[in-house]
């Protein structure tokens, strides 16, 4: 997540103070605040300083609440919401109802609301197919200063910001990464994080339901391969749960393995119903 500028901070700021001013002007602004009212404004607030809902609420409203930080804020929606700073075995924070605040909670969340993940959730809310192409837009939607223009893509903003860092390539700005987070290569790193999407609950549960189907059904992964118009690799790379699908793919594979699901959220639904 890029970090929010001091002058888009402010912007939202003076966005929301307008408003305010406003509503106490006509003496409607408590009814306002417990009201949709407030949800659409920030919307509006989010819109104009271009970033995310989330966001434009943590700067305004919360920060009106008397909260310092986002992260403080954040700290008390959890605490509401019966989580506590509590640790198991040394590890992250374990909430009381099972979740290390804040990821996997929010990601809970996204679940029962029969989402893959919350940035999906995020991307679906503003009406856009994935997660990726949300990003997109949010690239478009700035200027590039060198060109007057807005940024053709994301990978030309992420280069931008590269630059903007110090760095003379977005692998520079990787290995640097990597280093900040203890990695001794990026290599390694890389390595980590494929590591962390094997252990993710859903990436083994279609690992196994791929593995058994393909058993049942006499079948192999090169057959699998064929029928979704894709190569050996990327199903390789579903079973040995490194990734999942791409949505244009889960309503095939789910067909050809006769299972009956449509998408990936239609099977977490199942395994959360057992």
């Amino acid at each position: 997540m890029c970090p929010v500028s001091e002058e888009t901070k402010q912007l939202m700021q003076e966005l929301y103070e307008q408003w305010l001013l406003a509503t106490e002007t006509a003496g409607q602004a408590e009814d306002f605040v417990r009201g949709r009212s407030i949800t659409k404004i920030i919307q509006e607030i989010a819109q104009r300083a271009k970033v995310s809902y989330g966001t434009a609420y943590n700067y305004t409203r919360a920060a009106e609440r008397g909260f310092a930080s986002p992260k403080e804020y954040r700290e008390y929606v959890l605490a509401r919401r019966g989580f506590s700073p509590e640790t198991r075995n040394g590890e992250r924070p374990i909430g009381r109802k099972g979740f290390s605040p804040y990821s996997r909670y929010t990601e809970h969340l996204a679940r029962k609301k029969g989402h893959t993940s919350y940035k999906e959730y995020l991307a679906r809310r503003q009406k856009f197919s994935s997660y990726s192409a949300y990003l997109q837009y949010l690239a478009r939607q700035k200027i590039n200063p060198a060109t007057g223009q807005s940024f053709a893509s994301r990978t030309e903003y992420l280069r931008h910001l590269y630059r903007q860092r110090g760095f003379a390539s977005d692998q520079e700005y990787m290995e640097q990464i990597a280093r900040n987070k203890g990695f001794p290569s990026l290599a390694v790193y890389y390595n980590s994080k494929i590591r962390q999407r094997q252990q993710r609950w859903l990436n083994r549960e279609l690992s196994d339901l791929i593995t058994t189907k393909l058993k049942e059904l006499g079948r192999t992964q090169h057959w699998l391969a064929e029928q979704l118009g894709v190569d050996d690799a990327t199903v390789s790379h579903y079973v040995r749960r490194k990734n999942l699908p791409r949505q244009e793919v889960q309503k095939r594979l789910f067909s050809v393995l006769k299972v009956p699901y449509q998408t990936i959220d239609d099977l977490m639904m199942n395994l959360d119903n057992k």
